[in-house]
């Protein structure tokens, strides 16, 4: 797909998109034959910073407010970058990794019959393709006002 028609598939409705499944809109995505995009969410901040192969790249403005792109080379893997947080901190980008819940545990899960839910939800120290982190909470809460993380 060139860069005209990804640019046109998510302008049709990039809102909609980014709320039904933000892993197809945010994070690494191909742009074209020669070129890949990073995405960024970041609400309320004025710049973002991303360092890809080691060198510190400002993400340009999208064309929604707090979104963020920065193009890279084709040959961009999720392991090639991370993105800065406003108080400095360098980490991996979340939507750059494969999501940990499937359609198979989003069948079981809606006829409530997965009897490993807690395999795959909640908080826990983990190494998902070969990075080692936390991954806090794998759901999709739509229709939700507000959503809070306690403990620790």
């Amino acid at each position: 797909m060139n860069k005209t028609a990804e640019s046109a598939r998510l302008n049709a409705n990039p809102m909609q998109n980014f709320i039904s499944d933000p892993h197809r809109f945010l994070g690494l995505h191909p742009l074209g034959k020669d070129s890949k995009v990073i995405r960024i969410w970041r609400p309320g901040a004025p710049y973002v910073h991303v360092k890809v192969f080691g060198k510190d790249i400002e993400a340009k403005k999208g064309f929604k407010e707090g979104l963020f792109e920065c193009e890279v080379a084709s040959s961009t893997t999720f392991a090639d970058y991370c993105i800065y947080h406003q108080n400095g901190m360098l980490a991996q980008d979340p939507y750059a990794f494969l999501p940990t819940f499937g359609e198979i545990d989003a069948h079981l899960f809606n006829r409530g019959v997965h009897y490993k839910l807690y395999e795959v939800m909640g908080g826990r120290l983990c190494c998902h393709q070969g990075i080692e982190g936390a991954k806090i909470c794998s759901l999709g809460a739509g229709s939700a006002s507000d959503i809070a993380c306690r403990g620790f």
